[in-house]
């Protein structure tokens, strides 16, 4: 059974700007239009045309092809990304700039672009910052300005300053992009796409979903001609709680926003506390299930919209997500490798209620009820993954997802790892992962790459990592056989300090999430006849006896040694 969603309910409203990468930087907006707000300060349109034009004046004068783009402000992110883009660089984004997982990325870039001065574990690697640069003033972008490349290189020499011209249209199939993702192997896995792919997903999005930032929004014709300043209450704000570097934070908080004329935020919200203050019919939320899932006091108002990706929300914490927040999340269901797939809201209004929790078609604009006064009801159908317009799915031989998207590189069909059940008008329910990349807290974590980076310490010998479900949130366990340095560790420090040990070194490589919060120590990793490892056995390793501890317990503790049972 094969199916082909082409459209989502009738044509919204577009932004009245380009949404194309390829001729952004080549239309007329006005001078003041906001891009990007936060503590640091308001970036308007004439600061980023001038940004972007210094810095790929500067890289054109780099041999360096490869730059990798790491930074926590968006803002800079979005003027390096298109700066190297102009270039004719190849754009490089880490998914972790930790120190360790960085410097063994090395070879997949020349250079380094940041808005801080990182380790990048090369004194060979070029390591440009890119930030500090500031217009002096508004009658004249073409101000002087500072360089700010910090070591391992040399100030560069000055540049002209002159006020860039209209850029040229870019050809986008002609410049790459590399992302990262974890692969079965456990290595961190490259995957290349060209910019007009994120391209016709931006389009996508907006045909989707513009027509819930349109309404009272300052970014209209009439106050584009008006030069309106940006700073007026009914401007709309993208806000996120999700890292820019991976592909959809670079999409919904950082491109999307870039190409439709709409302000995002420089920054992440970190806590739920933040997410609850600041809701706003202003206001768009990009976030994840990992943050939806702790928040546990309602918000005074609604959102303008609330969208989720990472993983699966649960059609409780939908429920409650939708009392809270005053409208239920869109979700979004896709990976690094295929861009979106599909989408839902598994929570619908109550039609005497629509106007307390909307859907992205009733969204209210001024709520002042409380949420906590909200029902809702969830309709089986809206459980169901929606394919995005222009998509086709079947099943694999496995029963796995099979895709022809728009945003693939290819026209073949691309064989996903979640096992599905197609449903007829586009709709299909998700059966769980076949392979052994997880995701915890939202982060797609591969056991394979975590088992690696355990047997690489010297006190370990073997490996073998599950994910453990027992407790409220997921999280990893690990078996651990010792070496004779690790038998001796433990020894002389003892199960706690050992156990603290192992994780603080393992953070130099592993997301804090991907690193193990329980172990057992055995003689060797238990497999069958064949050399494959007992799974059942390994997870009976593990008791709810535990409880919520993360050292081992006093019971199973202790290293087992040649001989010893």
């Amino acid at each position: 059974m094969a199916l082909n969603h082409q459209q989502i309910g009738s044509p919204l409203p577009r932004s009245p700007f380009s949404i194309s990468l390829s001729s952004l930087l080549g239309a007329e907006r006005p001078r003041t239009l906001r891009v990007a707000s936060g503590i640091q300060g308001t970036k308007q349109w004439k600061d980023y045309c001038c940004d972007v034009g210094y810095w790929q004046r500067v890289l054109r004068q780099r041999s360096e092809q490869r730059w990798a783009l790491c930074f926590d402000d968006s803002y800079w992110l979005a003027v390096a990304f298109m700066a190297a883009a102009f270039a004719g660089k190849v754009l490089v984004l880490p998914g972790n700039i930790r120190p360790g997982a960085l410097a063994e990325l090395a070879d997949q870039f020349d250079g380094v672009l940041s808005d801080t001065e990182l380790i990048v574990g090369s004194a060979s690697v070029p390591l440009l910052v890119v930030c500090g640069l500031n217009t002096t003033t508004e009658q004249d972008v073409g101000t002087e300005r500072e360089d700010t490349l910090l070591s391992p290189i040399a100030l560069l020499p000055s540049l002209s300053a002159e006020r860039p011209e209209l850029f040229e249209p870019l050809a986008l199939s002609d410049i790459s992009l590399i992302l990262f993702t974890s692969g079965s192997s456990g290595a961190p896995k490259p995957v290349y796409k060209t910019l007009d792919l994120l391209d016709t997903e931006i389009q996508g999005l907006e045909a989707c979903w513009g027509g819930m930032f349109d309404e009272h929004d300052a970014l209209s014709p009439e106050a584009g001609r008006q030069g309106g300043s940006g700073d007026s209450k009914g401007d709309l704000l993208i806000t996120s709680t999700v890292s820019h570097q991976h592909i959809y934070g670079l999409l919904f908080r950082v491109l999307w926003p870039l190409c439709t004329g709409r302000c995002f935020a420089r920054t992440n919200w970190l806590y739920p506390e933040q997410v609850i203050q600041n809701a706003s019919p202003d206001v768009v939320l990009i976030t994840s299930p990992a943050l939806l899932k702790r928040l546990t006091t309602a918000s005074a108002q609604s959102y303008r919209g609330v969208f989720s990706s990472g993983g699966p929300l649960s059609v409780e914490v939908s429920r409650r997500v939708a009392k809270l927040l005053g409208l239920p999340p869109i979700e979004i269901y896709g990976s690094t490798e295929t861009g979106g797939i599909a989408h839902r809201q598994q929570v619908v209004a109550q039609p005497a209620l629509a106007q307390k929790v909307p859907t992205q078609k009733a969204l209210t604009q001024n709520s002042t009820q409380s949420a906590e006064s909200a029902t809702v009801q969830t309709d089986e159908n809206e459980q169901a993954w929606q394919l995005f317009p222009g998509l086709e799915a079947r099943l694999s031989p496995q029963q796995c997802l099979m895709l022809r998207s728009p945003y693939l590189p290819s026209s073949d069909w691309y064989v996903t790892q979640d096992a599905c059940e197609l449903r007829p008008e586009g709709k299909f329910h998700l059966k769980g992962r076949v392979d052994r990349v997880v995701k915890i807290e939202e982060k797609r974590i591969s056991l394979p790459e975590v088992e690696g980076r355990l047997s690489q310490h010297r006190w370990i010998a073997d490996a073998a990592v599950i994910e453990d479900k027992q407790y409220q949130r997921a999280q990893l366990a690990a078996v651990l056989t010792l070496s004779p340095d690790g038998l001796a560790a433990f020894e002389r420090l003892g199960k706690g300090p050992f156990a603290v040990s192992l994780r603080q070194a393992m953070r130099e490589w592993v997301e804090p999430v991907g690193i193990p919060r329980r172990f057992r120590f055995v003689e060797a990793i238990p497999v069958n006849a064949q050399g494959k490892r007992q799974w059942s056995e390994l997870v009976s390793l593990f008791s709810a006896t535990d409880g919520l501890r993360p050292e081992v317990s006093n019971d199973k503790d202790k290293p087992m040694r040649k001989g010893k049972q």
